[in-house]
């Protein structure tokens, strides 16, 4: 069975951007729907039914798309990097096993950010 990710892109990435590309160029099966970086709400109707339709195995969320992965009700992992969750006004609650990716020198979502979401969700702390 082959794994298929839903992978959800941040505001100013697309659907063809570099890591939903490096996601299917090592094999695994991507979809990746196109989300309107002007209205977050609409941007998780698209995301949740995509998620109904494909059923997919993983959900990716980069930055924004990590805020969005948030909202979803999902019964799938999530893989977050760098989520956005303060700057769009998410509640900090994530599923257990959730898995949080984050750049030390990120300057447009903080390392605290992740750092308080982990700690919030009894997530431990990656290296």
């Amino acid at each position: 069975m082959t794994t298929t990710i839903c992978f959800l892109h941040g505001l100013e990435g697309s659907p063809h951007g570099r890591k939903a590309t490096a996601l299917h160029d090592e094999g695994w099966n991507v979809i990746a729907p196109s989300l309107p970086k002007d209205d977050f709400e609409k941007s998780v109707q698209i995301a949740q039914r995509e998620l109904e339709q494909t059923q997919p195995n993983l959900i990716v969320g980069s930055s924004r798309g990590g805020a969005i992965a948030m909202r979803l009700a999902a019964n799938v992992p999530l893989v977050l990097c760098a989520p956005a969750w303060r700057k769009s006004n998410v509640e900090p609650v994530v599923p257990a096993g959730t898995r949080i990716i984050q750049g030390i020198k990120d300057t447009v979502v903080l390392l605290a950010d992740s750092i308080e979401l982990e700690a919030r969700n009894g997530l431990p702390p990656r290296t």
